[in-house]
Parts: structure tokens; C-alpha cells; sequence
């Protein structure tokens, strides 16, 4: 074999190195160019899992790196099969216009002969086909078997019904060297958000990936040199320090790739379209993608002051009770501060009934700092065994005042607790018996009176900084957590178990508790 041969086949077996030199793209001058990936493609190609969901920044060129994968894939190995979905029919009809330009661009000398080139497929003499649908509510993927590639754009633009019961279908058409690649900008709640971050929780088969605008920077390059243009003619001046706000110059702190032409292009975007539409078509977080401003309940930028603070904090793994090891090791039990000799702690406690839908959570307050600096959060153990991790977690932070919510398991935890494990330094709530006399009982009783409570509670001190969160499922919670015709709670396909522990434990921590000496 020559070394000519031998490059031959390197650039044929990489899906890079073909797209560099064999595949031609049409970019936003209009000039036909070599497809060179960017960085977040390549990216993507290195770390790519058998199902795969995406959540993005806008016209990052996703979907023309997954095209370029198909086309690879079909001249390179035969019989293969890959689909494209797209949300509508315009979509649909662009992704098939771009499909057959970049196939058109191949070298004659390694394209082969088409079969078919309709406007819906393209078929090749080597019996490998790409083709291009819609994901209307005609069932997809049905008997189908797809050994390529499935991609899945702009899925959050899809009804939720219909996303369904067509990702079922396709899901099921995927053979054993397929990969599925879910991809889309956010559009509030929807099944690729759903899925996004049921994956970014392992609760799923599915990797989940996120981009922000910085990180297509160099796609922007000469939309940058535009806007910068235009804010000189109208200011005299390019675009600079001097011009910043305090939100940009904060901006410019958490990410070093925001520069001031990054934030001249943001502002003029902000100016034609407002900072809401912005921050879910061009997200620095897949959090602020699913923002709505006039209905979430806490205020989204000092959750993002927040998400921003954390990123220094570190969980520790010191040696706690055998019971709880195991859930240290998987990081369902993150420990942020050691229990200090002397402080006293408050462990508040959201019960579920464990059956893989809401979630045990416990959270852990200094009674005197208000600091996190604990939690636990599970879905899957029963209701007697989140009472034998409170217990230990509890005694653990120098028997901590304990306060469990009564909903769900909540009596059943409460019984465990105090019966079974002895532990007494225990909430109790006001009630009264048949003939009117006020009487204690263990637990905290969430009404919508008491709920109303404990959100204001949180609101407050979240919000003027008295206490400090150190979770970040906390933080995300908190940004799909709505108050919507007349009630509080997460929006639909999100929990808001931790907003509501750490609720409760703010409502408490206002009053004077009585710690028991166990």
C-alpha cells in the first residue's frame, strides 16, 4: 500500500478528516466552502453515546455536523440507513435542500451512483439511503430498522402528545449500531426538556450535551464585526468598557469568551427582541433556556448570581455511617461543610412514596449561618428507609432539629423516626382534637396556607441573601418552580421536592426552635 493509499484510508475512516476535505457547504456569504468542523461538532463526534439529546444555542450548525455524519456514513459503508426528522415541512424541505448540496459537492471519483433522489430521499447504488420527514402525526420509524444515523431536530417545536408517541416509534427502529441524536433551542416545557434533564439526572438512556452562544463563538464572527459596526456609526465609538452595564460586566467575569463584541452583538439582540426571547434562543444555561419571567416565582437572576457561586463549591466525602456510604458515593448525599462542634443544625425533609416518580429529599441548614451544608435526594428507597437515612444523617450534624413534611410518606417516616430510631429533637405541628383542645403532632403539615408560607419564607431570604444554597438542583428547581392560576408548584415533566424542603426549612428558621438534647 502507498503512503497515498494509506491517506486515503485515514481520511475515509474519519468522519472529520472526509467532511474537510471531501464535503463543500454553503456559509453565510453565500461562498462555497470545505465543511471544517467546529469545536462543539467535534466535540460532540468524540463523545457521542447510542442516544444522545441536545439542548443548544441557536444556528450552531447541528444539524448540517449531523447531515455531514449520514453522508459519511452512506459513501463510506453499505446498506446503511439514517433519517433526519424535522419539526414542519419547511424545516423539513431546507434540511433535504442543504442534504443533497453537500452530497452534490462530493468528488465524482468517491460518489456514488443515486437510485433515487426524490424529496424525501436519497437512495445509492450501494443500497444506503438518507432520508428526510416530518414529524407530523403520521406514525414514524414503524418497521423500520435505522443502522445509521437518526436525527432529531428542533424536537421542543413538536407537541408534546405527538413527540411521543413518534419518539417511541423511532426509539424502536434504532438498531443495535445505530445512534439517535435529539437536538433543539428550548420552547418552554416539552418532551426534549423532559428528556434533557432526566438524562442530566441519569434517569434515562439518554447523554445529554448543552451549548451555549459562547461556545459557537466563531460562527458569529462576522455578525460581531456588524453589529460592532453598526453601534460605531450610531455612537461614534466602538463598543467598550466604558459602554458596559453591571449585568455585562458580570457577564464578562463568569465566561472569559464573552468579549466586548460578543456583548455588542447581545445587547443589539436584547434591543430587537427583549432579554426573555434572547435567553432562550441563545441560552447561557439549558436553566435560563426554559425561563418564563412572568411566571416563575424566584427572581431568575439571583438564581444565576447563584448557579455562578457554586461552581467554586466542592462536595466532600468524609466517613459517615455505613447506611449512608453508598449514597455518598453516588452523589445522591452531597456533604458541603463538615458539622462544626457546637453549631446547631436544622435536617428538613419533603417525603415521596419512593416508587421512581417524586423524590425523598432531605436538606441540612447551621441553624446560625442559614449554609447548606447537606443533601439528600432519592426516588426509589420506601418511605422507612428515608427515616433510617435521617436518622443517621441527622445525628450525624449533632442531632439535628428535624422537620418532616407529612405528605405522601411522610406519617410513615415520622412513626419510623421517632418510634424505631428514638430520635426526639423532632418538629411538631399545632392541631386539635374532636372536643377543640389543641394537641402537638410530629411533622410539619403542609396546607395551602402553610405552603404560601414557607415559598414567601424562601423567596425572602433567597433573595436578600440570608441564606445560601449550595446544591444545584436546588437552583434548577427553583427556575421551573411557577405560580400559576392560583397555585404554586414545579411546571409539568419538572419536581420541585428540594424547592419545597428547603421552603419548609426557611419557614422554620424565621422562628425560635427548641432544640432537644438527644
Amino acid at each position: 500500500m502507498t503512503k497515498q493509499d494509506e491517506l486515503f484510508l485515514k481520511i475515509w475512516n474519519n468522519p472529520y478528516l472526509f467532511c474537510k476535505n471531501f464535503i463543500k457547504i454553503i456559509d453565510k456569504q453565500g461562498k462555497e466552502i470545505p465543511f471544517v468542523w467546529n469545536t462543539p461538532q467535534k466535540y460532540l463526534y468524540d463523545n457521542l453515546d447510542k442516544f444522545n439529546v441536545i439542548g443548544k444555542s441557536r444556528q450552531g450548525g447541528i444539524s448540517t455536523w449531523a447531515l455531514s455524519l449520514m453522508i459519511w456514513k452512506a459513501v463510506t459503508v453499505t446498506q446503511s440507513t439514517s433519517v433526519l426528522y424535522s419539526h414542519n415541512d419547511e424545516s423539513t424541505s431546507t434540511n433535504f435542500l442543504k442534504l443533497k448540496s453537500m452530497f452534490n459537492s462530493l468528488p465524482e471519483a468517491i460518489k456514488p451512483p443515486q437510485e433515487r433522489n426524490n424529496r424525501q430521499q436519497i437512495l445509492l447504488a450501494n443500497g444506503s439511503s438518507i432520508s428526510c420527514y416530518c414529524l407530523g402525526r403520521k406514525e414514524k420509524g414503524r418497521g423500520s430498522t435505522i443502522n445509521g444515523y437518526i436525527h432529531i431536530t428542533e424536537l421542543a417545536f413538536v407537541d408534546n402528545e405527538i413527540a411521543t408517541k413518534q419518539l417511541n416509534a423511532i426509539e424502536q427502529s434504532l438498531a443495535s449500531a445505530g445512534t439517535l441524536i435529539i437536538e433543539s433551542t428550548s420552547n418552554g416545557n416539552s418532551l426534549h426538556s423532559e428528556l434533557y434533564l432526566k438524562a442530566k439526572d441519569k434517569q434515562n438512556a439518554y447523554r445529554n450535551f448543552f451549548f451555549s452562544y459562547p461556545d459557537f463563538k466563531e460562527m458569529f464572527k462576522d455578525d460581531y464585526k456588524n453589529f460592532q459596526k453598526i453601534f460605531k456609526n450610531l455612537n461614534g465609538h466602538k463598543f467598550g468598557e466604558a459602554d458596559l452595564t453591571d449585568e455585562e460586566r458580570e457577564l464578562i467575569k463568569q465566561d472569559k469568551r464573552i468579549d466586548y463584541d460578543v456583548l455588542c452583538w447581545r445587547r443589539a439582540k436584547i434591543g430587537n427582541g427583549g432579554l426573555e426571547q434572547f435567553q432562550q434562543e441563545y441560552p447561557l444555561s439549558f436553566s435560563e433556556s426554559l425561563i418564563s419571567t412572568n411566571t416563575t416565582v424566584f427572581d431568575k437572576q439571583c438564581i444565576m448570581n447563584q448557579r455562578e457561586r457554586i461552581k467554586q463549591v466542592k462536595t466532600l466525602m468524609p466517613v459517615v455511617h455505613n447506611v449512608l456510604q453508598p449514597y455518598l458515593k453516588n452523589k445522591q448525599l452531597q456533604i458541603y461543610e463538615l458539622p462544626i462542634e457546637g453549631d446547631r443544625y436544622i435536617i428538613s425533609c419533603d417525603c415521596s412514596e419512593g416508587i421512581g416518580k417524586d423524590y425523598h429529599v432531605a436538606t441540612v441548614w447551621n441553624y446560625e449561618s442559614k449554609k447548606q451544608v447537606c443533601a439528600f435526594r432519592n426516588n426509589k428507597i420506601r418511605p422507612d428507609q428515608f427515616a433510617e437515612i435521617i436518622n443517621y444523617l441527622g445525628r450525624y450534624y449533632n442531632n439535628s432539629y428535624a422537620i418532616v413534611e407529612l405528605a405522601s410518606g411522610g406519617h410513615v417516616v415520622c412513626e419510623k423516626l421517632y418510634r424505631t430510631y428514638h430520635y426526639y429533637n423532632f418538629h411538631r405541628h399545632k392541631t386539635y382534637d374532636m372536643h377543640g383542645k389543641e394537641i402537638k403532632k410530629l411533622g410539619y403539615d403542609t396546607n395551602a396556607k402553610t405552603k404560601s408560607l414557607c415559598i414567601s419564607a424562601l423567596r425572602e431570604m433567597f433573595e436578600s441573601n440570608i441564606i445560601q444554597v449550595n446544591s444545584e438542583i436546588i437552583l434548577d428547581e427553583m427556575l421551573t418552580y411557577t405560580f400559576e392560576n392560583g397555585k404554586y408548584g414545579a411546571k409539568n415533566g419538572f419536581h420541585d421536592d428540594t424547592v419545597m424542603s428547603c421552603a419548609i426549612a426557611c419557614e422554620v428558621m424565621k422562628t425560635q426552635v427548641k432544640f432537644k438534647v438527644m
